[in-house]
C-alpha cells in the first residue's frame, strides 16, 4: 500500500508563515534583551551614559536583526522542504 503526501492548503501556508514570523520575533526579541542587559559598556569605548547606552541599543537591535532573519530563514526552509 503506498502513502500519498498531500500538500498544504494554501490557508495552512498562510497559518505556518505566520507562525514562523511570531516564532522568529519572540526569539529575536528574547535575545536582544539578555544582550542589552549582559553587555558591558567598555565594548562601546565610553562610560558615558549617551555613548554606552546608544551603543548598548544599537548592537542590540542588529542582533535582533540578525537573529530574525536567520531564524526565519531556517524554519521557512525546514517547512518548504518537506
Amino acid at each position: 500500500m503506498t502513502t500519498q503526501q498531500t500538500s498544504p492548503s494554501a490557508l495552512q501556508t498562510v497559518f505556518a508563515l505566520l507562525a514562523m514570523l511570531l516564532g522568529s520575533a519572540v526569539l529575536a526579541v528574547a535575545v536582544a534583551y539578555v544582550a542589552l542587559e549582559n553587555m558591558p559598556c567598555r565594548w562601546f569605548g565610553s562610560a558615558f551614559e549617551g555613548g554606552c547606552g546608544f551603543g548598548a541599543l544599537g548592537a542590540s537591535a542588529g542582533v535582533a536583526l540578525i537573529v530574525f532573519v536567520i531564524a526565519f530563514g531556517c524554519a521557512a526552509r525546514l517547512y518548504f522542504r518537506r
